[in-house]
């Protein structure tokens, strides 16, 4: 499998930051800030493990037709994510290619990644895509019935990227000093702790 020589997460840094590296967005000058980790992940039904899913291929067999469900690359961050993962891992072309592919099985498009997690929970959908720490606060607070997992490559390697959240300040803008408190108190570690502390130990599939 081919890797890009410029990996679409670089295109779009390149694209949304100016030489001294605060963000520009739409000709505004934005301080961006990090706020939190995440990285992209799968959930699946956690029923018997017989005849789940693991790979990237088994995803596109005909058992699951009209029970995979993924929010849409350009309109969701974690669906924007998935391409970039399979741009990573394919190349491109390669993930263009296994997007149409996958439409074969896909329930349909979906702006929202968070309405896709209690689909599977009820058995509506095998798979979606979430992210870590979204999949971990549902098995946690609302005891959601699934696994977290990453598909497998042709290789037997599972792979994730990162998806950080982060916090935009617009240069100029009305109440900056109140602005800058409350970022300030998000990013304290007070705040920051609890992200980490709020999920249960996560459900994952074990290989």
């Amino acid at each position: 499998m081919g890797v890009p020589e410029e990996p679409l997460t670089l295109q779009l840094a390149r694209q949304h930051t100016d030489g001294d590296g605060a963000g520009v967005d739409g000709g505004l000058h934005v301080d961006h800030r990090d706020s939190c980790g995440e990285h992209a992940a799968h959930v699946e039904d956690s029923g018997p493990l017989h005849g789940r899913p693991d790979s990237w291929t088994d995803l596109l067999a005909a058992e699951y037709a009209g029970k995979i469900q993924y929010s849409t690359p350009g309109q969701a961050g974690d669906g924007t994510a998935l391409f970039v993962l399979l741009e990573h891992l394919l190349g491109k072309q390669g993930a263009l290619d296994y997007f149409t592919a996958l439409q074969a099985n896909d329930v349909g498009p979906s702006a929202s990644t968070g309405k896709l997690g209690p689909k599977v929970s009820k058995g509506e959908l095998s798979v979606a895509n979430s992210d870590v720490q979204m999949a971990l606060q549902s098995i946690s607070a609302d005891k959601s019935a699934y696994e977290i997992f990453s598909p497998t490559a042709s290789v037997g390697t599972r792979a994730t990227v990162a998806v950080p959240y982060v916090m935009g300040l617009a240069a100029g803008a009305p109440h900056k000093d109140n602005a800058d408190k409350l970022m300030g108190y998000l990013l304290s570690q007070k705040v920051q702790e609890t992200i980490s502390t709020s999920s249960s130990r996560p459900r994952t599939r074990s290989s």
